[in-house]
């Protein structure tokens, strides 16, 4: 296993969850100042929007160089409100490069069209080195 790269997730995952915290924190402060804490509910957060929160922590990779209506990504990016994609240029387990990446405008095509998906934008990152990270 990369350490490296598991550490880089946890660190990542700490922030956003860190970040999540704070925010939702402020808003209950900010919300509940005329409310004594013994009439707040323990269950601040609706199904849907506690869903939502943590799809929002999820970054996935996929496979392909574009995006459609029918694509998995594109059910995914829609039903599970993802935080993120990983784009990447080399697929270890076919050892074939042109996973999602071919050239710039391939690219920043296949960006702009996956973020017509999300209700947020998302968050976009690339592995290009080739090296040990699979997915």
């Amino acid at each position: 296993m990369n350490w490296k790269l598991f550490l880089t997730l946890i660190v990542v995952l700490f922030l956003v969850s860190a970040g999540s915290f704070l925010l939702y924190k402020n808003k209950t402060e900010t919300n509940n100042n005329s409310v004594k804490k013994s009439e707040i509910k323990n269950d601040n957060l609706p199904d849907d929007e506690l869903k939502k929160e943590i799809g929002q922590m999820i970054m996935i990779g996929f496979r392909g160089l574009e995006i459609s209506e029918n694509s998995a990504i594109q059910k995914i990016i829609k039903d599970v409100k993802i935080g993120g994609v990983v784009l990447f240029d080399y697929d270890t387990p076919s050892k074939k490069f042109s996973r999602n990446i071919v050239n710039p405008e391939q690219t920043k095509k296949l960006i702009l069209d996956i973020q017509k998906y999300s209700e947020m934008p998302l968050f976009i990152a690339v592995d290009a080195e080739g090296g040990n990270v699979t997915g």
